[in-house]
């Protein structure tokens, strides 16, 4: 769709029992809101080495196991609503929990608790860096596209109940920004000035 005239619109759909937005799970209808996309989907690339990890929200997280050089392209495509952090992956599962709920969001009560994330692997494979070549999707949240000359390893991490799945980008594009690492998140705290 990038670079053409033509519009995408995505509807709610079929709710399916392993999506975050349909599971059984401890978040509010507030909280599942904010995964539901109000505005146009926003890229969120990151340049993510070997070692590094990207939580989204305090619901998931992707860990970059191996690469075939320095670094890959991650992009993150969510709801603007969902804060990340992107950082070392050394004690990521203790510094997600420190942050739900206040840096990152959803959920929004840090005294929520949340159901463990358990991990899957996936090998992905790519011809060039300019493009994402395959995704990782996470249903009900969001999707990883990876853009990777070689072959990479990646981890994600969410609740036993999401599904995870691999498939073919649906975006191949960049954001224009890389994202660096800490805190980040798409729309300004409406409490700073």
């Amino acid at each position: 769709l990038s670079g053409s005239r033509g519009k995408a619109f995505d509807t709610p759909g079929i709710l399916h029992k392993y999506q975050f937005t349909s599971t059984f799970s401890p978040l509010s209808y507030e909280e599942i809101s904010m995964l539901l996309p109000k505005r146009k989907l926003k890229p969120r690339t990151f340049r993510c080495q070997v070692g590094y990890s990207i939580c989204i929200g305090g619901l998931a997280r992707v860990d970059l196991i191996s690469a075939p050089g320095n670094s890959v392209y991650i992009t993150l495509w969510c709801s603007d609503e969902v804060t990340t952090h992107f950082g070392k992956s050394e004690n990521a599962e203790a510094k997600q929990q420190q942050a739900v709920g206040k840096s990152l969001v959803p959920p929004l009560d840090p005294e929520l608790s949340m159901p463990q994330l358990v991990s899957s692997d996936f090998l992905v494979q790519g011809n060039h860096w300019k493009r994402s070549s395959e995704d990782i999707a996470i249903a009900g949240l969001g999707w990883v596209s990876v853009g990777v000359s070689g072959q990479c390893e990646i981890r994600a991490w969410a609740p036993k109940s999401v599904l995870l799945f691999q498939r073919d980008a649906l975006m191949p594009d960049y954001a224009k920004d890389l994202e660096r690492p800490g805190y980040g998140m798409m729309l300004p705290n409406s409490s700073k000035k």
